[in-house]
């Protein structure tokens, strides 16, 4: 800030229309701004008495003087004032816009959490109806003769074997091999004792009725032929059957499995969800107080 030496020329008929006791009553602030301007940048110092023309007493200019300083010095700080409180009624506004974005957007997360919390619950009652169900199901389970656990199904069990107890589920097959082994054995010598058996009877059939026999024996090697054929075409269907229930039992341990992950994937983003959506809110409570 720094002092004007600019001095402008005063309308002194005007001033003297001024009445300064009306002034005073009233409290005329606009008749003070219409004027404030001729009374801070005159100059006394020229003027004269217009009966006398004697100059103007120097007391009373310097007192006239320090009070158009103060006056200008006055009139910068109003005008600074009037500059602050336009940028403070500029930012009030902006903040004011700012708040009502953040008020609808604080809505919006409002609603998005109802919607979540909703989705929350009816993925909780879905997840207790399936537990009901299988409580159901546990009252005829399979228990695992390794642990204490139990399970609705013999292909449940066959999971947790393979993921709990491999070494034993491994034992039990080969047993069961060395069973399916052995009893492949017996039947394939009972075959062949019963071969001997029939080739000894057919023996002594021709020695009797050679004619007939021949005859008979050619039907027991047809009938022969057609059930070992029919033995093989069994084993082979039942080592098909066996391998596409595996593939199946494959396919649904994949299926169960891909399953429960997604469910697990979706239950933990709605609580990721949940829990930025309860920060957010808090931020924008916390802001909307401030």
């Amino acid at each position: 800030f720094s002092f004007s030496s600019d001095k402008i020329k005063v309308d002194w008929r005007r001033i003297n229309a001024v009445n300064i006791d009306l002034l005073v009553r009233q409290v005329d602030i606009d008749a003070l701004q219409e004027h404030i301007r001729d009374v801070t940048y005159c100059s006394l110092e020229t003027v004269r008495c217009t009966w006398c023309l004697t100059p103007v007493d120097p007391t009373l200019v310097k007192l006239f003087r320090l009070a158009q300083l103060s006056l200008e010095w006055l009139h910068h700080c109003q005008e600074k004032l009037i500059s602050s409180l336009r940028g403070m009624e500029d930012k009030v506004k902006s903040s004011d816009t700012k708040c009502k974005k953040l008020q609808a957007k604080s809505k919006g997360q409002e609603q998005k959490m109802k919607k979540m919390v909703s989705e929350l619950k009816a993925r909780r009652n879905i997840i207790q109806k399936q537990q009901s169900m299988f409580a159901k199901y546990m009252s005829s389970s399979v228990q695992c003769q390794h642990c204490d656990k139990k399970y609705m199904n013999g292909f449940f069990l066959q999971e947790h074997m393979l993921r709990r107890h491999p070494s034993q589920l491994t034992h039990q097959i080969g047993q069961k091999n060395s069973e399916i082994e052995s009893l492949k054995l017996e039947i394939s010598s009972l075959r062949t004792q019963m071969a001997q058996t029939e080739f000894q009877l057919r023996k002594s059939r021709t020695s009797l009725f050679p004619s007939d026999d021949q005859e008979q024996n050619q039907r027991l090697q047809q009938q022969e032929k057609v059930e070992l054929q029919k033995g093989k075409e069994d084993l082979q269907k039942e080592a098909m059957a066996s391998q596409a229930e595996n593939l199946k039992l494959q396919q649904e341990k994949l299926q169960l499995v891909t399953e429960k992950g997604k469910l697990q994937q979706g239950i933990l983003e709605v609580r990721e969800e949940a829990v930025n959506l309860q920060q957010e809110n808090l931020t924008l409570k916390s802001k909307n107080s401030k």
